[in-house]
């Protein structure tokens, strides 16, 4: 931004449904987890009692390690049936019962969410926001929903703290356009959405994330997938600066910058 390459005269959003690393089989309803959770936790008090017997060191380390990963285990679960909420709330918008809702016994922020191929697959939904001048990523986020709308706030939000300034206009396809969150940027930004229709937008990072290899997640929890889209945003970065080399520095640019950037 300081030499003028990253002008925000226009930022792209799209998100992306990644597969998350649990399978649909893990996924319980409240009625079966609290069953899970109390023999989680009767694991956790035998093993520690067989710990507390036993004065072997070699026994002991090996009991400790199952203590350490029956408590794991009982974390996971109780995890599960913390998130249940918010996933009854997505199963009562969707016109379907709450309390049908399951969660992830192995990755309790995972959510079902429908693919591009029809099919329904526990996912994570990463949000990228693009400068569409030079394809520089500014914003990246995860959400635990599959639904676009309610992304863009947020994502404005970030690129506003990150680069001091709102970009006009905000470009997006047909899943982010909603009354309440037009309304919520109508005086800050001029959002361009195709009605009705979804199509791709310009600059879209995420089919370029897919094309690097952002297949699959292969690790569990919202904050490592967070790390993981970040990852894939720096590199994404890096590779565009090496385009930009000469835009960096000012080079044709007609930007003094260059020499102080240097220095």
């Amino acid at each position: 931004m300081a030499v003028g390459v990253v002008k925000l005269q226009a930022v792209a959003q799209d998100g992306m449904r990644v597969p998350a690393s649990a399978g649909a089989g893990s996924f319980r309803r409240e009625e079966k987890l609290q069953g899970y959770l109390e023999t989680a936790k009767q694991r956790v008090v035998e093993l520690k009692q067989q710990l507390n017997d036993d004065p072997g060191a070699d026994h002991r380390r090996r009991e400790a390690a199952r203590v350490r990963a029956a408590k794991e285990r009982e974390a996971r679960i109780q995890a599960a049936l913390d998130r249940l909420p918010e996933q009854g709330e997505i199963k009562r918008r969707q016109g379907k019962k709450p309390e049908d809702a399951p969660a992830s016994t192995t990755d309790p922020d995972a959510t079902v969410m429908k693919r591009g191929d029809g099919g329904f697959r526990p996912a994570y939904n990463l949000q990228y926001g693009t400068d569409v001048e030079s394809r520089i990523i500014v914003g990246v986020d995860v959400a635990t929903t599959g639904s676009d709308q309610g992304q863009r706030v947020p994502m404005r939000e970030q690129v506003v703290e990150r680069c001091g300034q709102a970009p006009e206009p905000w470009l997006v396809d047909g899943g982010y356009p909603g009354h309440g969150q037009l309304d919520t940027v109508a005086d800050q930004t001029e959002v361009l959405a195709p009605v009705p229709k979804a199509r791709e937008t310009r600059a879209a990072a995420g089919g370029q994330a897919r094309n690097r290899g952002l297949q699959r997640l292969l690790v569990r929890g919202l904050d490592k997938v967070k790390g993981v889209a970040l990852l894939f945003a720096l590199s994404h970065n890096l590779m565009r600066r090496v385009q930009l080399l000469p835009a960096w520095f000012g080079i044709g640019t007609g930007s003094s910058a260059a020499p102080e950037m240097l220095a």
